[in-house]
């Protein structure tokens, strides 16, 4: 599946990322790559494979211990935000 640089630049907005012009290029040939080869993954007809992997209930889907760790700074975190106030993530209302 090929995707046109309209569609990268739509995915880049989602993403809310500014792209090169070359960067545009380059994400386009590799993300276009990665689709083509999911659709030749479904094409193939794999009858004996199974779903119950995916399913949450399944004693296949075995989870990690859930284990406190390092968490990011404050400032690296704080970067990704649309906007800001007192050092925290400031968000439209939700309720008036």
């Amino acid at each position: 599946m090929k995707l046109s640089k309209k569609e990268i630049l739509n995915i880049a907005k989602l993403a809310r990322i500014t792209l090169e012009p070359a960067e545009v290029e380059l994400y386009q040939g590799q993300l276009s790559a990665i689709l083509s080869h999911v659709d030749k993954l479904q094409a193939l007809n794999l009858p004996s494979a199974s779903v119950d992997a995916a399913d949450p209930n399944s004693n296949l889907a075995t989870l990690r211990p859930d284990k406190a760790g390092d968490s990011l700074p404050i400032e690296k975190l704080l970067r990704t935000a649309m906007t800001t106030e007192n050092g925290q993530f400031k968000i439209p209302a939700v309720f008036e």
